[in-house]
Formats: structure tokens, C-alpha cells, sequence
């Protein structure tokens, strides 16, 4: 049993030597850039018109907004819940939990 255990205790600390060896890298071969062969270089630009009507780009969300008649799926806060804030916040939180 003993023997069993020293030969795994050996492998992983042979595995956890060999994962934290320096990486040996060999240095890369410098390749000299070409030299160019013709210095003349074109003087003729031409401009392009820009289209004066350009595409409209018009943004919709995959969840369509719901609208001013819907009704929500949570009940408004009522005055016997525990509340922290002002009433008239934007942003309601309602935080359903079991405090045990």
C-alpha cells in the first residue's frame, strides 16, 4: 500500500514540476523587408462622389415594447409591502425571498 501511494505522490509531483518548467523557446529568423524597385509612384487621384442619399439605418429590438394598454404580469407594490425609497421611483425592485 505504501509503495502504491510514494509511486502516485512521485508522478504528480513529477507532473506539477514539469507544468511550472520554464518554456524554452527558440528565437525566430529575422527575415530582411525587400528593398523597393520603383520609387515613382502615381500622382493622378481621382476623387469619387460621396451619394448624397446615404441608406438609413433603422434599430428594432427582437422583444417588441409593450404598449400603454397592457397589463403588467407583476402586481403593483402595495402598501403593506416592505419598501425602501422613494414611492415614485422609476424603478421598482420586488424581491421575493424566505428569510429563515
Amino acid at each position: 500500500m505504501s509503495k502504491r501511494l510514494l509511486s502516485f505522490f512521485l508522478l504528480g509531483l513529477s507532473l506539477l514540476l514539469s507544468a511550472c518548467a520554464a518554456k524554452t523557446t527558440e528565437p525566430a529568423q529575422t527575415v530582411e523587408a525587400a528593398e523597393p524597385t520603383s520609387t515613382q509612384r502615381s500622382t493622378n487621384l481621382q476623387t469619387v462622389a460621396a451619394p448624397v442619399d446615404l441608406p438609413g439605418c433603422t434599430l428594432s429590438s427582437p422583444i417588441p415594447t409593450p404598449g400603454p394598454t397592457e397589463q403588467s404580469l407583476f402586481p403593483p407594490s402595495k402598501e403593506s409591502d416592505w419598501t425602501r425609497g422613494p414611492d415614485d421611483a422609476a424603478i421598482t425592485l420586488m424581491v421575493y425571498s424566505d428569510f429563515q
